[in-house]
């Protein structure tokens, strides 16, 4: 199964996730990512600028939330600074409920108040936890 939230189907399925469900990550996951014009040495291997994955780790915010997010996640554009803000809002909320399963979802109900940053190349700058509501433009 493709996207990087593919590890996360309901272990008490028989055979992880229908063939529906893995052709929805397929989709939701396939999405022009012009991050590979960061220069390699400001990136990890998964698209986090270092910046963002030193946040991450000093945020607690799993790997799995993130590629979560990236996959599911609802984006805003900030007019202010010209970056994408990418959050959990309900319906990316009952997506991911959806697609990976009651058992994983629980796993990761407590992180799902992250956000990323995404700068204009497409490279997750930064990641942290909402403690505001987003400003819808």
């Amino acid at each position: 199964m493709s996207g990087r939230c593919a590890g996360l189907e309901d272990e008490g399925s028989p055979s992880g996730t229908t063939l529906w469900q893995a052709h929805v990550l397929s989709l939701l996951s396939r999405r022009l990512c012009p991050s590979t014009f960061v220069e390699e040495s400001a990136m990890t291997g998964n698209g986090l600028t270092d910046h963002a994955a030193a946040r991450q780790r000093q945020r607690g915010i799993p790997g799995e939330v993130v590629d979560c997010l990236l996959d599911f996640g609802h984006e805003e554009h900030d007019h202010r600074r010209g970056a994408v803000v990418v959050y959990f809002d309900h319906r990316a909320r009952d997506r991911v409920r959806r697609i990976v399963g009651r058992e994983a979802y629980r796993r990761l109900e407590s992180h799902l108040d992250a956000y990323a940053v995404l700068g204009r190349d497409g490279a997750v700058v930064t990641v942290g936890h909402r403690t505001r509501r987003i400003n819808r433009a």
